[in-house]
């Protein structure tokens, strides 16, 4: 998979000393990623690792992004605010509004797991910590509502492009990102004790 960089990102040691992963330490930084696929109303995990140095009151360091439409004004972002929980904020028309907040606060300076799904039978999305499972909302208009607003542009570490600012910019890294076209509890167990997980159907992006 070609991520795209820009200058201010770079490679550090990740969670284990023989890996490595994507670290921001400057503004404004980000890295391109591959986009969910909502537009086909299907299952899929989101899994990732990260390790966020602090937070700072009234900004939204952001490890995850999909921004698209005209102008970019539509989307959502996945963000850790001062209170160390980790948000996902739908944006539509430039307005930003809260979808899902975790119950618990992740540790700064340390690696968390985090992982989202959506169930296409149920139509939820969940949020998990480590392993747990944190809030879900059901998604009554479907998680293909954003597909009539065009191709996204995803991205790690800040919002892409134009609208990447110092407000969104996270400081610290991610790592062993994995995206999978199926969700269950046992998907999100097997992602977090391992570096690569092989599934059939399955698409799979490891930093």
């Amino acid at each position: 998979m070609i991520f795209s960089y820009n200058n201010a990102s770079e490679f550090s040691t990740g969670r284990c000393p023989e890996s490595k992963s994507l670290t921001f330490n400057k503004s404004i930084s980000y890295v391109t990623a591959p986009c969910i696929d909502i537009n086909k109303r299907k299952s899929f995990t989101f899994s990732i690792w990260m390790y966020l140095k602090f937070t700072t009151k009234d900004k939204f360091p952001t490890f995850y992004a999909d921004i698209r439409g005209s102008g970019r004004r539509h989307g959502f972002f996945l963000s850790v605010p001062e209170d160390q929980a980790i948000l996902l904020t739908v944006i539509l028309g430039g307005d930003s509004s809260e979808l899902l907040k975790s119950s618990e606060k992740i540790q700064l300076n340390t690696w968390t797991h985090f992982a989202i799904t959506f169930n296409e039978v149920t139509d939820d999305l969940s949020l998990y910590i480590d392993g747990k499972k944190q809030e879900y909302a059901s998604i009554w208009q479907g998680i293909d509502f954003f597909k009539k607003y065009g191709e996204p542009i995803c991205t790690f570490g800040n919002k892409p492009g134009y609208r990447a600012d110092t407000k969104h910019q996270l400081y610290g890294s991610v790592m062993d990102f994995h995206l999978l076209n199926s969700a269950s509890d046992d998907i999100v167990d097997l992602l977090r004790g391992t570096f690569m997980f092989r599934c059939h159907g399955s698409e799979i992006f490891r930093l």
